[in-house]
């Protein structure tokens, strides 16, 4: 009843409201300018007085200590036991100030309630803005299984199910900076060696089949000489011959960024191009297993949003909090505050 009865006072009016705080921030500003000025000065006067008289100045910091436990608790059992004498001097008053508590309670809870609901409110809200406001980067690893019953054998990676699905929905967002990278793990067989260069192309296919972007890139087995593989065969003989390792080199190819155009992309397309002195059907590597990592780079703006996505949703939500609060302290003031009305009316008679 106290509490709802001091908001009675309180200046709702929202010039005043802002008047009275920006009068009381700047009043907080000097206070806390001047103690920021007085505590390097009280620090150091400390720690002089604690070199030069240790066991002094530790027995005054108990002393102050205790004395003001001993005055706070004074203080607090004075004003206790004098609200209790006024109040219960007949039973009258003890039912009336049980009633009081439990009103009080009550609307404390109830008030707890709608702020509650009031936050939750909000935080759905900022959900929903998240939601359309933030593009999540592409973030994935597909296997290879490339086709050799064609003259250049070719692999199929689908982002989505059907084409239709990718007319539908874009797999990848309009203007993301594409980077692809293409691992392969080959065997150190002579085939391999002696096929040396060997041409990658990779292609991006829109629904309809048709290539939005292509792009071909050179790669080969690392060089190494006939003593230096001797060598190394020698060194790494128990752990050939056990299994533990294997005669196999690993490949990997970063295809250039490119920029998702107007035209959705449904799947990339990564071919092995034969060699031109070689018959149809060979010039290609042979290949243990082969993989491509799919990334996607976000417009800048897009990107800043999605690094700081949850110190943005935090902040829309208590951004829509305050205006709830705002527009039902002006315009729906009994819905949150129930009793003020009535505590108002009996101050005025």
């Amino acid at each position: 009843a106290a509490c709802i009865s001091t908001l009675a006072n309180f200046p709702f009016d929202i010039v005043d409201f802002f008047t009275v705080m920006a009068l009381d921030f700047v009043g907080f500003q000097i206070r806390l300018f001047f103690r920021f000025l007085i505590f390097p000065i009280r620090v150091f006067h400390f720690w002089l007085m604690l070199m030069m008289f240790p066991f002094r100045t530790l027995t005054r910091i108990r002393d102050d200590v205790k004395k003001g436990m001993m005055r706070a608790c004074g203080a607090l059992y004075a004003r206790v036991a004098s609200f209790v004498w006024n109040r219960v001097n007949s039973p009258r008053s003890v039912m009336k100030m049980a009633i009081r508590f439990g009103k009080g309670l009550f609307c404390s809870f109830y008030v707890f309630l709608v702020l509650l609901g009031l936050l939750v409110l909000g935080f759905l809200a900022s959900g929903l803005v998240m939601r359309n406001l933030t593009e999540e980067p592409i973030l994935r690893t597909e296997n290879l299984n490339f086709d050799y019953t064609k003259t250049s054998p070719f692999a199929l990676v689908k982002l989505a199910s059907s084409p239709e699905e990718s007319m539908l929905k874009r797999t990848i967002p309009f203007d993301h900076k594409m980077q692809l990278t293409i691992s392969f793990t080959l065997p150190e067989s002579d085939y391999n060696r002696k096929l040396g260069i060997f041409q990658v192309r990779v292609e991006s296919l829109s629904a309809n089949g048709k290539p939005t972007f292509g792009s071909s890139y050179p790669t080969m087995l690392r060089f190494k000489s006939q003593p230096i593989r001797f060598a190394e065969s020698l060194f790494k003989s128990v752990p050939l011959i056990t299994g533990f390792q294997s005669e196999v080199q690993y490949l990997k190819i970063v295809i250039g960024e490119f920029a998702e155009g107007h035209e959705p992309t449904s799947s990339f397309k990564v071919i092995l191009e034969p060699r031109a002195e070689f018959k149809t059907g060979s010039g290609v590597p042979e290949i243990y297993s082969a993989s491509m990592d799919i990334k996607s780079r976000l417009p800048p703006l897009k990107r800043i949003v999605w690094s700081w996505r949850r110190t943005v949703f935090v902040w829309i939500g208590f951004t829509v909090f305050v205006c709830e609060m705002m527009f039902v302290l002006l315009l729906c003031r009994p819905f949150i505050l129930p009793g003020l009305g009535k505590f108002s009316k009996k101050k005025m008679n």
